[in-house]
C-alpha cells in the first residue's frame, strides 16, 4: 500500500506554505520567528520544497494562516485529487513505481496512452468510489488503491471487449452510451447472470 506521504506534492505544499508567509508580508527569517523560532534557511527550504516542516510547524502555520494542516499539505480536494493523477506528478510517478514490476504495471501503460474521455471516465468512476465511501484527505493511500483497482479493471475489459463477438459489442456500447452509474452497471449485470443461469 502507498504511504500517505508518498502522496505529497513538496513544491506544492511549499507555495501554499509562501502563500501564508506573504498574506501577512513577511519576511522569511520574521515568519521563522512567528512560528516558534524556524531558521530562514529553514523556510526557504519548505518554500522551494526541499523539505517538510514538523508537525508542531504545520500546526503554528495552519493557525496563523487562518486553515487547516491538511489544506497546506493538499490544497482543494478535487484539485489534489486530480493532481494525483496527472502523469507527470511526482506522486503518479511514485505509484507507477511502486507497482512496476506487478500485473498493474500495464494498467498504467493502459492509463497513459488512453483517450482524454478515457481517462476522464476512469476519474469520474474514481470520484464515485471517493462520494460512496466519503473518503477525504487523510485516505489519499486507499484512493490510489482504489484508482489502480479501476485502472486494473478497465485494462481487463478492454482486453475481454476484443475478443467478444461482434453482435455482442454493439448492444454493450449502446449500454455504455447511456451514461450508466456504477450502481445501475452492476444491476444490469447481476439481471444479465441471473436471465443466462436460469
Amino acid at each position: 500500500m502507498i504511504k500517505q506521504t508518498d502522496l505529497y506534492d513538496t513544491k506544492k505544499i511549499g507555495m501554499r506554505i509562501k502563500s501564508i508567509r506573504n498574506s501577512f508580508g513577511c519576511t522569511m527569517e520574521k515568519f521563522g520567528q512567528l512560528i516558534g523560532g524556524a531558521s530562514k534557511t529553514a523556510v526557504n527550504n519548505w518554500e522551494h520544497g526541499s523539505r517538510m516542516p514538523s508537525k508542531e510547524k504545520l500546526e503554528l502555520i495552519a493557525i496563523i494562516g487562518r486553515t487547516s494542516i491538511s489544506w497546506i499539505l493538499y490544497g482543494d480536494f478535487n484539485d489534489y485529487i486530480h493532481s494525483l493523477l496527472k502523469t507527470d506528478s511526482k506522486p503518479y510517478k511514485h505509484m507507477k513505481k511502486f507497482y512496476s514490476g506487478s500485473a498493474e504495471a500495464t494498467s498504467f501503460e493502459f492509463y497513459e496512452s488512453a483517450s482524454q474521455e478515457v481517462k476522464q471516465e476512469i476519474i469520474d468512476n474514481l470520484f464515485e468510489e471517493i462520494n460512496e465511501n466519503e473518503w477525504c484527505y487523510e485516505d489519499a493511500p486507499h484512493i490510489m488503491d482504489c484508482f489502480v483497482m479501476i485502472l486494473t479493471r478497465y485494462t481487463q475489459e478492454r482486453e475481454l471487449s476484443r475478443n467478444l463477438p461482434i453482435e455482442l459489442r454493439k448492444p454493450l456500447h449502446q449500454l455504455k452510451e447511456r451514461g450508466l452509474t456504477r450502481g445501475e452497471i452492476k444491476r444490469t449485470l447481476r439481471l444479465i447472470e441471473d436471465y443466462l443461469s436460469s
